[in-house]
């Protein structure tokens, strides 16, 4: 008997199914996602006039997944090469290197986070370098030593040297030449070893000398050189504290003293004619 309108023994029974997936998606986020799926009828349609299922059981279709979900990016950056050093010896040498980031953190939506850079974009790095000693020759002078070497027929006036600028790194020690004994051979000196040259350090003293060409007795020519050696900047006195300079004790005798030396002791000049006298006209 055909079923009509409104018979019950013909209900329309619609179709159900469901599209059911064969797998995971692709991807776990981001644009890309997509997943196989099958479709499966659960109940089949039947009656008068059923609405049927939108697919045959069993068939197949691709279709997007997770595609919403954000995905979590990792940091990436790193240094840029270290600068020069900014300093080429001292304390205050620096050297800078900083920090780029070439792909920033995304957090995401799925369990597992992006990590984050352990600095941020433009972080500078700053390290010392070349911390040692500059290279700093010693530097100082000789001043007057108070009180004066002021007693009768003494020809000397004790000095003491002055550091004004200590040696550091490389550089260079004060030091000085000084006379070690009389001399009596002449004119022309040729003896290397009258000459000693020594360090000098800060408040060492030593006796400028000088030798009279006067008569025993007359102090006139000690008294002028008294006053000479009382400016520094004047020529004389620079010639006798480059010359006419010994240890306080050496015995450099009391004659009168004139020629050249020949030497290699510091600060003196080779084949240098000697100042070390002073008489009435000097």
């Amino acid at each position: 008997m055909a079923c009509t309108d409104g018979d019950t023994l013909c209900t329309a029974v619609d179709c159900v199914g469901e599209w059911q997936n064969m797998g995971e998606c692709s991807e776990p986020c981001g644009p890309n996602g997509e997943v196989r799926q099958k479709y499966s009828i659960i109940t089949p349609a039947s009656g008068y006039n059923p609405q049927a299922c939108e697919a045959e059981d069993n068939d197949e279709q691709t279709v997007n997944c997770n595609r919403t979900l954000i995905c979590p990016v990792n940091c990436v950056g790193g240094f840029d090469a270290w600068s020069p050093c900014s300093e080429t010896c001292g304390p205050d040498g620096e050297k800078r290197r900083t920090y780029s980031v070439t792909t920033p953190q995304i957090e995401g939506d799925l369990d597992v986070k992006g990590t984050a850079c352990p600095y941020d974009d433009g972080h500078v790095q700053r390290v010392s370098c070349n911390t040692h000693s500059c290279d700093q020759d010693c530097e100082g002078k000789w001043l007057l030593d108070s009180p004066f070497s002021d007693e009768s027929g003494k020809s000397y006036q004790t000095l003491r040297w002055e550091e004004t600028t200590p040696k550091q790194g490389n550089g260079k020690e004060c030091k000085w030449a000084f006379r070690k004994h009389k001399n009596n051979t002449g004119w022309n000196v040729h003896v290397n070893d009258m000459y000693e040259t020594k360090p000098v350090t800060d408040g060492m003293k030593a006796e400028l000398f000088i030798h009279e060409h006067v008569e025993k007795g007359d102090n006139s020519a000690r008294n002028n050189f008294l006053e000479s050696i009382a400016d520094p900047t004047k020529k004389r006195s620079k010639l006798l504290t480059k010359y006419c300079m010994r240890i306080p004790g050496t015995d450099t005798g009391g004659e009168f003293e004139y020629g050249t030396i020949t030497t290699d002791a510091f600060g003196r000049d080779y084949n240098a004619y000697t100042p070390c006298w002073y008489d009435e006209g000097d």
